[in-house]
């Protein structure tokens, strides 16, 4: 059957090579379209045996990184500051070096086995202490959405707990399950409203995702469907968000208004801003990181390394120890890399690949992405390894990755969130399955 699939794939990609040369599409953008088919057939293929988030992390940076720029090299070329050939050049290689670090050296899979699931969760005991979790999980969200404190980021993992453990509940035998789901993903849908900003939402679906083809033991075709139904959904977020915060924001006082929200969404109502081209260029990141391979080294010169370790020193030191620690600034690093100036208020982050090229060069960027991939890779083992003995540890990555899925995000920004959840995920899960390990026990 494998064999099979495989066959298959292989004449599509045949199929796809042949179309490109037709069309005139160059060999650099052909191989970073393939490498990047590859990873969304492998993610489609691992969902609902296993849990394959760096999977989904290659594919939205390919999707951002290679996709979205190629679309627009085709119909807003003004986009991008260099030549296609130029950009893919750098890019493929560094991408490819990314998926090698991520997924062909020493990696290992999450495997989701549901009957050995089912079982730790059936236990009466267990299901107690999953509702504990989800319930100081949701009294930490609602504390989160009134007051604001120096440790934001502390409460965020917690209540992201509520989010893992009620996924967890839908593989338990206890009446009315999806209530738990429901719960807590309105209340986060009614804070993105309130926020207007929706990333925090949408991250949270991928976790669904990931789950519901195992819980619900779905065939590749509904597997295809509700990722297509969740495009959709992504879709229709984006031109409500837009046309909402349009209104929202004009007025001084800027106040939320949940009914108009949802009028915009059903009416799909569209700003006057917002066009497709617009939309695809907020998903990819190919403007940013063109202009970034513009302005380095002809203006601003590889700083080899000596940007990153500041940030990422500044970034680590607690506050605790060091009441002067600076703010992460997502619009430092952009200005310094592209010479354009942002206005207050306005955030562009420079990502793994502007930050690696930037620093380093063409080849310094190839192991610096290599390198990344590698470091995600470790972390993964790590829970992987962790998760035979305790089975909080196989859902926690999710908690511990989900920052990581944005491949646009500031990349100082995004270790040290990445860094901080996987840490404090280890202290969390003692404290909570402390001489109890026999009852998280997984062992797959």
């Amino acid at each position: 059957m494998k064999r099979k699939q495989n066959v298959k794939f292989f004449i599509v990609i045949i199929l796809i090579i042949w179309l490109l040369a037709f069309y005139g599409v160059s060999i650099l953008s052909s191989i970073g379209l393939l490498i990047v088919i590859y990873i969304g057939n492998k993610f489609l293929n691992e969902l609902g045996k296993t849990i394959p988030i760096l999977e989904l992390i290659l594919f939205v940076s390919g999707f951002q990184w290679i996709i979205g720029p190629f679309i627009l090299y085709r119909i807003e070329p003004d986009f991008m500051q260099v030549s296609e050939n130029e950009y893919m050049a750098i890019t493929v290689g560094a991408y490819l070096s990314f998926v090698t670090g991520c997924l062909f050296i020493r990696s290992k899979k999450a495997i989701l086995d549901k009957t050995k699931i089912r079982e730790i969760i059936s236990r009466p005991k267990t299901i107690s202490i999953i509702k504990s979790i989800y319930w100081v999980g949701l009294v930490f969200f609602v504390v989160s959405f009134f007051f604001k404190t120096s440790l934001d980021f502390i409460f965020t993992i917690i209540y992201s707990f509520s989010f893992i453990t009620a996924i967890m509940l839908l593989y338990s035998p206890i009446p009315n399950k999806k209530i738990y789901v429901i719960a807590i993903y309105s209340l986060l849908f009614l804070k993105c409203i309130y926020q207007s900003v929706f990333a925090e939402f949408i991250s949270q679906c991928f976790l669904l995702i990931i789950f519901i083809p195992n819980i619900y033991s779905l065939s590749k075709k509904k597997i295809i469907i509700l990722l297509g139904l969740g495009i959709l959904m992504l879709s229709v977020i984006n031109t409500a968000k837009t046309a909402y915060r349009s209104k929202v924001w004009s007025d001084r006082g800027r106040e939320v208004n949940i009914s108009l929200f949802f009028t915009i969404l059903f009416n799909s109502e569209k700003s006057e801003n917002d066009t497709d081209n617009s939309f695809l260029q907020r998903i990819s990141s190919g403007s940013v990181n063109s202009s970034i391979f513009s302005y380095v080294p002809k203006y601003k010169q590889h700083t080899q390394g000596e940007v990153l370790l500041e940030d990422f020193a500044n970034a680590i030191i607690p506050r605790i120890l060091y009441a002067d620690k600076k703010d992460i600034d997502n619009s430092k690093n952009y200005m310094l890399y592209t010479g354009r100036y942002l206005g207050e208020g306005t955030s562009v982050g420079v990502n793994a690949l502007g930050i690696g090229y930037a620093e380093f060069g063409v080849i310094g960027c190839f192991i610096f992405m290599g390198i990344y991939g590698l470091s995600l890779n470790s972390v993964l083992n790590f829970c992987i390894t962790k998760s035979k003995k305790n089975i909080l540890y196989l859902f926690s990555i999710i908690v511990v990755f989900i920052g990581a899925i944005k491949a646009e995000t500031e990349f100082i920004g995004l270790i040290n969130g990445l860094l901080k959840a996987f840490f404090f995920v280890i202290i969390f899960i003692y404290f909570i399955s402390k001489n109890k390990t026999r009852l998280f026990s997984y062992g797959s």
